[in-house]
């Protein structure tokens, strides 16, 4: 006696583009995610900073690539903040810590008061806000959520 199955998998030849197509979707997903809990935990000021953070995602086959990133010039010293015992921040005329110091305080005397501001981040430093770190740890359930969801989507799209 022979027994014999056929087994159709012409449904999987679709699988690829099935997936990528989640895989995206849950990536544009997660970059807004990202980025709105990052613009929340970063201190404002003029809004450069807030303004600067950028998303990115692509999906080629089962790899997906996130990125958020923030131009901001001064970006690095909100997230990472500045060591103690470094030389000054610059505090001539036109420098961001002489408009700060222009826009926060207004006092009579600016450039002595930038220069003493300058002087102590120098030797203190800046504690590191780390909005972009921040956002990443408290979404990690929410990307692996996200993540699990757009596999399981794509199954139930493979099984009709």
């Amino acid at each position: 006696m022979i027994f014999k199955t056929v087994v159709n998998i012409d449904g999987l030849k679709n699988a690829p583009s099935i997936f990528e197509r989640q895989i995206t979707n849950a990536a544009k997903k997660i970059e807004a995610r990202l980025i709105g809990d990052a613009v929340k935990e970063t201190p404002e000021d003029e809004g450069k900073a807030r303004a600067g953070f950028k998303g990115t995602h692509s999906v080629s086959g089962f790899h997906a690539l996130i990125e958020v990133k923030n131009n901001a010039p001064h970006f690095v010293f909100i997230e990472h903040g500045r060591e103690p015992n470094k030389p000054a921040p610059p505090s001539h005329e036109g420098s961001a810590l002489f408009n700060w110091v222009l826009r926060k305080i207004n006092p009579d005397n600016p450039k002595a008061v930038t220069f003493l501001i300058a002087r102590a981040i120098g030797e203190r430093g800046l504690p590191a806000h780390a909005p972009m770190e921040t956002s990443l740890e408290k979404n990690k359930q929410f990307i692996q959520n996200t993540l699990d969801k757009a596999v399981s989507d794509g199954v139930k799209k493979l099984n009709g």
